[in-house]
């Protein structure tokens, strides 16, 4: 049953006990806020979370900040992501909050931006590490071992063109959809200790020997891509930088690749 009640109606219902009043006229219902936090919108024009990207980058000396120029430029081209570029001696308060924080190389960052890091890290935070980015935090040795997973010896000094494949046992990771074998340089040589529970990506090829390349962790419930590779030269390569995309929009878990 329905009674005036204003610019509004009031409505019984006998049966249940409930009494409601409708919406002012010409006024309409507010939708209750989704729970992503996104406001509700018609579906074709609903917005796309969007993932924020802090780029801890290392010195012009080693050429990474060409490096993140390009990797920055490629994924600006994807709608779900969006970059920011953190020089590091800034530290990382210049781009909070953030959803997933990307190392390239060994960032010099300052007192206070290694502590925001740490912190960052130890409570589980996206994280996307490239190249000798195993050594960002000097004074937490076990950096590489408690956050990255894996570790290796470092670079060498004559390094090789490798063959790099994807693991066959994890085609169906969403950090692998779209790569395909491709050439980079690197150095087979030195062993690599994966922590239990890091999943095998990449594999190199070279001098004859076989080497873990790249791989992913879930520590504290957050979500690690790690990759020895990552010279400047390898920012040149689609496939490398289709890996590093994909390992971002995991890592920040932004929705299905």
């Amino acid at each position: 049953m329905a009674l005036p009640f204003g610019d509004r109606r009031l409505f019984v219902h006998p049966p249940h006990g409930r009494i409601g009043i409708s919406a002012a006229a010409g006024r309409r219902a507010e939708s209750p806020p989704s729970a992503s936090g996104i406001e509700p919108q018609d579906p074709g024009t609903r917005r796309r979370r969007v993932a924020r990207i802090a780029l801890l980058v290392g010195g012009d000396d080693t050429g990474w900040q060409a490096s993140a120029a390009k990797l920055r430029q490629h994924l600006d081209e994807d709608g779900r992501l969006a970059a920011g570029c953190v020089a590091g001696a800034q530290g990382m308060s210049s781009f909070d909050p953030f959803s997933v924080a990307v190392l390239l190389g060994r960032p010099e960052l300052s007192r206070v931006g290694r502590l925001q890091l740490e912190t960052y890290c130890r409570q589980g935070g996206a994280l996307v590490a490239l190249g000798s980015a195993g050594r960002a935090l000097p004074d937490w040795p076990a950096f590489a071992e408690a956050v990255l997973g894996g570790w290796d010896e470092g670079p060498g000094s004559n390094p090789v063109l490798l063959e790099v494949e994807p693991a066959e046992q994890s085609w169906w990771h969403p950090v692998l959809d779209g790569v395909g074998a491709f050439g980079a340089s690197g150095d087979p040589r030195g062993p690599v200790w994966l922590a239990r529970g890091a999943e095998i990506l990449l594999w190199g090829y070279g001098g004859g020997l076989r080497k873990p390349l790249a791989w992913a962790w879930r520590p504290r419930g957050g979500r690690v891509f790690y990759s020895l590779l990552g010279r400047p030269d390898d920012f040149q390569l689609p496939d490398f930088l289709r890996l590093v995309a994909n390992a971002v929009r995991w890592a920040a878990a932004s929705g299905p690749v």
